[in-house]
């Protein structure tokens, strides 16, 4: 617990100072403006990261050089507001990604499930993407790695069940919402089909993947044997 606040107190002081460098004029900035184009976009980057994963929940992107757009009518004090709530959760994240990755990095099996599942991902974009662009596949993006998580964590069944269950209710109603702004079509038990069929199908081919891989000992013996108790099937 002394860790995550230490993280907390870390990714407040790197939310509020980078957003103080973003509204302060550039005649009292403690940069050079040709340092600042550089170094503020960079520190700001998970921010418009986590942007296009949550939108409409965001904050101030400059890497696509949107400017005041994303907040025409906010006062200054909901300016600062809307870039902070989602900045400290971003750059927390941040800050705990090197611990989650020797995680991942120490259990094999998962390791690989992580990568195929990244490939079917990318694979699944590179076929099907559409005009909505980022905003529609960051979506897609947290829905299915949600799922996976889930179904891949050593959880009870029944905690594993109504998780999954919470998450293709919400990831329904994200991309009927979604939809529904930029196409005008909101059937939510359409959308819930698409979603249930989209998880099963990501869930299936990892596990297809990954006993093909063992049947042809392409994985280390080790991991070939190393019987799952999360199954990505289950």
């Amino acid at each position: 617990m002394k860790g995550f606040f230490i993280r907390l107190v870390i990714a407040t002081a790197i939310a509020a100072g980078v957003w103080w460098l973003i509204i302060t004029p550039f005649n009292r900035q403690p940069l050079p403006q040709a340092q600042f184009a550089l170094i503020v976009p960079a520190l700001n980057f998970p921010v418009a990261l986590a942007g296009e994963l949550f939108y409409p929940e965001r904050g101030i992107a400059l890497v696509t050089d949107d400017g005041g757009s994303w907040c025409c009518f906010c006062s200054p004090a909901m300016m600062t507001w809307r870039q902070l709530r989602i900045a400290i959760p971003a750059y927390l994240f941040v800050l705990y990604l090197p611990a989650i990755i020797r995680f991942i990095a120490r259990d094999r099996r998962l390791l690989l499930r992580v990568i195929t599942g990244l490939l079917i991902y990318a694979a699944g974009i590179a076929l099907f993407s559409d005009f909505l662009g980022l905003v529609r596949e960051s979506k897609w993006f947290l829905i299915l790695a949600c799922a996976a998580t889930i179904a891949w964590a050593k959880l009870a069944p029944e905690l594993r069940i109504a998780a999954m269950i919470l998450v293709l209710l919400d990831g329904a109603w994200i991309l009927r919402n979604i939809d529904a702004l930029w196409r005008g079509t909101s059937g939510y038990f359409a959308h819930l089909a698409t979603v249930v069929a989209a998880v099963a199908t990501l869930l299936l081919l990892v596990w297809l993947i990954e006993h093909c891989a063992e049947r042809l000992q392409i994985l280390h013996p080790r991991v070939a044997h190393d019987r799952d108790d999360g199954g990505a099937a289950a």
